[in-house]
């Protein structure tokens, strides 16, 4: 069926935006309509949150006009944009873990009652009832700080659907779901869909956006280069247009991995041991091995101990034990100095929260942790020192736009977690741990990042990664550890490394 004007929920016209010298948004415009689903997909940094940040009011345009179901957006606030019907559910759930599923639903919104008085039964039962409507189940009297992260998603999304919203939009909501989540979450949103609401997908995982959304919007270096039905492309058409050269036709990749191992990399002897690691909480204890020039893969279901295993060998359980070997030196554990002196270097999987300091620069950022050999005073570390390294590692890392001076929370997440990356490396690691390193990151960043933790594996360093997209996974590890409920249960390298095996052994 084909849209028409009157069907026009979100028309965003001519919008601008400048911080500076930088144009963030460029003429961008484009329209959503009731019940469809709109990806809106492109590199980081390229325009896409200025843009959902005009919509919904937090965000002012510097020129453009913006409506909402007719109604013009004249304040550019985030209250005027809630009462003309836009809700964001932002990719880090803004919720209060002390109170339960059903009370962070209706945070800021009138409980059920009499009256001054709260019903909690009522609020419980409302909860559920708006839940139900997309065909969702959770219960909701379970406190936030003991729910799932799918249970935290839904408390986000009911909070939303409680003001009925005209225009949902979703930034990245799948990246911290497993592969259940994902599915409860694109049959939640289907459901909204059928219910008329106009919705607006934010994603860097080009494959899900292919299969949940009517139609795909691109934007690239701050304005919109692309925009067709999800039926008339294919995901190397998004490649291209997210990141390759635009005077040229689409390519068609040989495979959808995006990371093709170009360098040679001989694998040597071990340079990681790991015997009976025991983690706080766990009973069964964790023993592998990693060798230089490896990139070992770490995979399991949401739980099984992936996070655990690198959050000890980089020194942040203070109650794990075990043996573990850097390069024949015995590393005691419990200590993050401790291990990185020894040869660790850890990325997190939460850069927001336990990676980066946003009010740091780029040039401070990368030599946090860092002592300059020629310094008089032995941890000065100079101006000069700090602008000459991040001016290599941002032309080294093809960091866009970035100057030494930027502070990081100017950075979009990509281009965050390449200074994170370019701040390990600066210590001269021997093994390098990495959580989810490509999460919330678009396609060109992550092919920067895979080539780079590629060439790091060819200079002779240890790779244990941990990634919960399986074919991202087996595309780029040489072998696979699958953990189950804090155990390893399978090893897997050669023609056993699959998809389907992983996911055999994860049940």
């Amino acid at each position: 069926m084909k849209n028409t004007d009157n069907d026009v929920v979100l028309a965003v016209r001519g919008a601008v935006k400048q911080y500076g010298d930088m144009r963030a948004v460029d003429d961008v415009s484009l329209d959503v309509y009731k019940g469809e689903i709109l990806g809106l997909v492109g590199a980081n940094g390229a325009g896409k949150s200025t843009v959902i940040g005009m919509v919904s009011g937090a965000t002012v345009p510097d020129e453009g006009t913006i409506t909402v179901d007719g109604v013009l957006l004249e304040h550019h606030t985030p209250s005027e944009s809630l009462a003309a019907g836009v809700a964001v559910i932002y990719q880090e759930p803004h919720l209060i873990d002390h109170q339960t599923i059903a009370e962070n639903v209706f945070f800021g919104h009138r409980k059920p009652g009499f009256g001054p008085l709260i019903s909690w039964r009522q609020t419980e039962a409302r909860a559920s009832e708006i839940l139900a409507r997309i065909g969702v189940a959770v219960d909701v009297s379970k406190p936030i700080s003991e729910a799932s992260l799918w249970e935290k998603w839904v408390a986000s999304l009911g909070h939303a659907l409680v003001a009925e919203p005209k225009l949902l939009i979703l930034d990245e909501p799948t990246s911290a779901l497993d592969h259940d989540g994902v599915e409860m979450l694109f049959s939640a949103v289907r459901e909204m869909q059928k219910q008329g609401t106009a919705i607006i997908f934010v994603s860097h995982r080009l494959d899900e956006v292919l299969a949940l959304c009517s139609r795909v919007h691109i934007m690239r270096d701050a304005r919109s280069v692309f925009d067709a039905p999800t039926s008339e492309i294919t995901r190397d058409t998004l490649v291209h247009y997210i990141s390759g050269p635009l005077d040229r036709p689409v390519e068609v990749s040989v495979e959808a991995g995006d990371t093709p191992d170009a360098v040679h990399r001989p694998i040597g002897e071990v340079m990681l041991d790991v015997e009976n690691l025991k983690l706080a909480h766990r009973r069964t204890p964790v023993s592998f091995s990693a060798r230089s020039g490896e990139i070992l893969g770490l995979a399991g279901l949401v739980g099984s101990g992936r996070t655990s295993v690198l959050r000890a060998l980089a020194g942040a359980d203070r109650q794990a034990t075990g043996s573990v070997t850097v390069d024949g030196r015995r590393v005691r554990l419990g200590s993050t100095a401790r291990s990185r002196r020894r040869g660790f270097a850890f990325l997190p999987e939460d850069r927001i929260h336990q990676g980066i300091v946003d009010n740091l620069t780029i040039g401070a950022h990368m030599t946090i942790g860092r002592r300059t050999p020629t310094a008089k005073i032995p941890w000065w570390i100079g101006y000069a020192s700090e602008f000459e390294t991040a001016r290599k590692w941002i032309d080294s890392l093809r960091i866009r736009g970035a100057k030494p001076a930027a502070l990081m929370r100017t950075l979009s997440g990509g281009n965050q977690q390449k200074v994170l990356f370019a701040r390990m490396i600066e210590h001269n690691p021997q093994v390098l741990l990495l959580d989810e390193p490509s999460r919330g990151v678009d396609v060109g960043s992550r092919r920067d990042i895979y080539a780079m933790v590629r060439q790091l594996a060819a200079e002779g360093m240890a790779v244990v990664v941990a990634i919960s997209e399986l074919d991202e996974l087996v595309d780029v590890a040489d072998r696979v550890v699958v953990l189950r409920e804090g155990a390893v249960v399978a090893e897997l390298s050669d023609a056993d490394l699959t998809k389907s095996n992983i996911i055999a052994a994860c049940f």
